[in-house]
């Protein structure tokens, strides 16, 4: 857990770009790449601290691949 400080400060950083309490973000990984998971349920559960809500969607490698040439 981070101290309340700063948890604050991302709480104040987060409203100041536009993104609101309770906004849903999608963190998509590659299945089977337990590093990537692992990163992944990390920065959800830091989004959580602040109010975000976070999914992690594990996908192929060609779907994860394709997804990031846009």
């Amino acid at each position: 857990l981070l101290p309340d400080d700063i948890l604050w400060r991302q709480k104040a950083a987060f409203s100041d770009a536009g993104i609101a309490d309770g906004t849903s973000f999608t963190i998509m990984v590659k299945s089977g790449d337990a590093a990537t998971t692992t990163c992944a349920e990390i920065l959800q559960q830091s989004l959580q601290s602040v109010g975000m809500n976070a999914e992690i969607k594990q996908v192929e490698a060609a779907v994860f691949d394709d997804s990031q040439k846009d």
